[in-house]
């Protein structure tokens, strides 16, 4: 069994300690402050006997060190660093997560914790449940207070049946051990946990939630936030983005979210409009006539790619017709189909056309779209392709006559 300093002193820095036993780069040592990952935070990492540990995990009671390159024989005693402003933010991200879930439990009490992630670039927790922007607003303002408060964090071992009757956050059912390891914060919050934590909620410094966003299958919402400075700094970003949308779209800061949201039914509103426009439009065009052969054709503005491919293969359901339609937005869309008694290369003609604008087609050899995001050649784009058709159009009523 290795002896666990970092449950001990989880502020434990080096160490000494002998080799018990050596499988290739990995070593056994007779007690260690590397911890070994466990409660959703990643392993420590840093050296032993000066060569780099890059990696830790536990099997049992047994914590093994991998060491690249080392020469260390059992009995052989050896020095440990721990990387500790690794450490030390890993320890402070896991006390923000006990903390940031159980204020958002608070707020929602019907949510269930899946997951969570702890590691320098990455601070998640995993959820089942509904949460959104408000109740994460609430949560985080009552984080931040704790926080403040300067709350005693400690641990302690219970029995498993103590905790089963305890109303402490714990998923028993993941739990193999009867002693069960019980981070409390005092007055505030008591759950199971492998992991290491801060002595004080106030090293955690700040928590500032960045982002929510969908966990399936696994969860409902992913919650991701940072810790300490990150969390200043993050907040500080954020802050200075959200008075510059206030100033730019006229409303108060407090009052921008509404603000938003009202643009973002008025673009519906638009758009719905546009697009019933855009059918109308489509539906009313008169063909070009080329012999036996019809094209319908048409460059419109903002139509999404749905409505134009519908109403293309609506067209083309007529014997001997072609559609050729064009859209604007953020960029040009195209769409080329024929009626599969046209024999028209329709992915060829939108290469040869798009190419020359730093665009590009695809599809099949009777319908075909592409795009590009050259907006000022749009107009000689769609000539060029409608050119191209009435010529290969043109050759088949001379061959056939």
């Amino acid at each position: 069994m290795t002896y666990h300093l970092y449950e001990s002193d989880p502020y434990i820095k080096s160490f000494d300690a002998t080799v018990e036993k050596i499988d290739g780069d990995w070593i056994l040592l007779d007690q260690t402050a590397f911890f070994p990952g466990g409660g959703g935070q990643e392993c420590d990492l840093g050296s032993i006997g000066g060569l780099r540990v890059t990696e830790v995990k536990a099997e049992g009671d047994h914590v093994y060190h991998r060491v690249p390159g080392h020469t260390f024989n059992p009995g052989q005693r050896v020095h440990g660093e721990i990387d500790w402003d690794r450490r030390y933010e890993l320890m402070k991200g896991h006390t923000g997560e006990h903390i940031l879930f159980s204020s958002i439990l608070r707020e929602s009490p019907d949510i269930e914790l899946v997951k969570i992630h702890i590691s320098p670039s990455k601070k998640s927790l995993v959820i089942k449940g509904h949460v959104d922007w408000s109740v994460i607003s609430k949560a985080q303002k009552k984080a931040n207070e704790i926080i403040m408060k300067g709350l005693a964090v400690t641990e302690c071992w219970l029995e498993r049946n103590e905790v089963s009757t305890s109303g402490i956050r714990a998923k028993l059912e993941r739990i193999t051990e009867n002693k069960i390891r019980i981070i409390k914060i005092d007055g505030f919050d008591q759950a199971a946990c492998a992991g290491i934590h801060v002595r004080n909620t106030a090293e955690v410094n700040a928590i500032f939630v960045t982002k929510i966003s969908s966990a399936k299958p696994i969860g409902d919402f992913e919650i991701s936030f940072e810790v300490g400075a990150n969390a200043m700094m993050k907040s500080i970003f954020f802050g200075a983005i959200a008075l510059h949308a206030s100033d730019v779209i006229g409303a108060q800061p407090e009052h921008l979210v509404n603000a938003v949201e009202n643009m973002k039914h008025l673009v519906t509103v638009l758009k719905d409009s546009l697009k019933k426009h855009a059918r109308e439009r489509l539906r009313s065009l008169v063909p070009e006539r080329h012999g036996p052969f019809k094209i319908y054709s048409g460059l419109f503005e903002s139509v999404d790619r749905k409505l134009l491919t519908d109403e293309a293969n609506r067209f083309i359901q007529e014997e001997k017709t072609v559609c050729i339609f064009g859209s604007t937005d953020e960029r040009a869309l195209f769409i080329l189909a024929v009626n599969k008694d046209v024999d028209i290369d329709c992915p060829g003609i939108l290469n040869k056309c798009l190419s020359e604008f730093g665009g590009k087609g695809g599809g099949q050899k009777h319908f075909a779209s592409g795009g590009t995001t050259d907006l000022i050649h749009i107009n000689e784009v769609f000539r060029n392709i409608l050119d191209e058709v009435r010529f290969a159009l043109s050759q088949k009523v001379a061959n056939d006559r």
